[in-house]
């Protein structure tokens, strides 16, 4: 399908608004989410939507609304699927389905309700898998002024995360300093620092599923209200968001079976390495290092 989105996708404060909003959504369980997917989904309906309702759904985003007439096609498979929302149970699970349907994914009723009066659902879902290699040496730093290690781990296709573990005790601290400028700076020092490494991470597996009604809370509220107008969608005026869900399952396996040795000038072949157990909470930012 062919869609016409702004150029830029946000990179700004929309992440950490959205972990936010999930901490006080869920409080005390994992949170695990996909900016990028939700902002993609809730992109495609900005281009159904006229008015206040496009505004508040790509200022809550955080897209740039100066460059908005900087376009561009991208392919995806985003295809819209009719259902017959009188028969939610049907409904239900033809959206589950679909699903299923794509490659990797293996979830369980996305969709715990659906009301009768349903107009318009938007479904998100997004899954990785990743796989790393034990490494000798390892991209690493510690934030003295937030009490953390910060450690780069790569794995395939590109893609890298950051573990990010604070002193016990501080998880608070380290949440209310979380903005893009402090992954910005912590990015920038792992570029000049290596460390020998023994890391132990739980090899973390969880699965989290929003509503993303709680969007509400960041001023996107038209779409899912009555003074929503999708018109762009159907040409009507009387349709809104009925429901908004959002899944992101995580699985990272660790490949112990190759090792990689990296040259480190500053390296006393007699010191004993850094231990970093990941035995209480931590951050994990997992970054597409292509976009």
């Amino acid at each position: 399908v062919n869609w016409v989105l702004p150029r830029r996708l946000p990179a700004t404060h929309f992440p950490f608004k959205f972990y936010r909003e999930a901490d006080i959504q869920k409080p005390g369980k994992n949170i695990f989410f996909s900016p990028v997917s939700i902002s993609t989904a809730f992109a495609l309906l900005a281009l159904g939507s006229i008015a206040t309702s496009w505004a508040q759904v790509l200022e809550g985003l955080a897209f740039n609304l100066s460059r908005t007439q900087e376009e561009e096609k991208i392919q995806r498979g985003t295809p819209l699927v009719s259902c017959n929302f009188q028969n939610s149970t049907e409904a239900k699970k033809e959206i589950d389905v679909h699903i299923k349907s794509k490659p990797h994914v293996n979830v369980n009723q996305i969709l715990q309700d659906l009301d009768q009066n349903t107009l318009l659902v938007i479904v998100n879902y997004i899954y990785f898998k990743g796989k790393s290699h034990r490494h000798e040496f390892y991209k690493a730093y510690f934030d003295r002024k937030l009490s953390c290690e910060v450690v780069q781990i790569a794995y395939k296709e590109d893609v890298t995360a950051l573990f990010i573990l604070p002193d016990e005790g501080i998880m608070k601290q380290l949440e209310d300093a979380l903005r893009k400028d402090t992954v910005s700076q912590w990015k920038k020092s792992l570029n000049h620092t290596r460390k020998r490494i023994e890391v132990y991470n739980p090899k973390p597996s969880t699965s989290s599923t929003y509503d993303l009604k709680m969007l509400m809370n960041l001023d996107v509220t038209n779409v899912f209200s009555e003074w929503a107008d999708l018109s762009g969608i159907t040409g009507k005026s009387d349709l809104k968001v009925s429901k908004a869900a959002h899944k992101a399952p995580l699985k990272i396996h660790e490949n112990c079976t190759e090792a990689a040795a990296v040259t480190c000038p500053d390296f006393l072949p007699h010191s004993l390495p850094l231990i970093l157990k990941f035995s209480h909470s931590f951050l994990l930012l997992i970054v597409d290092q292509c976009t």
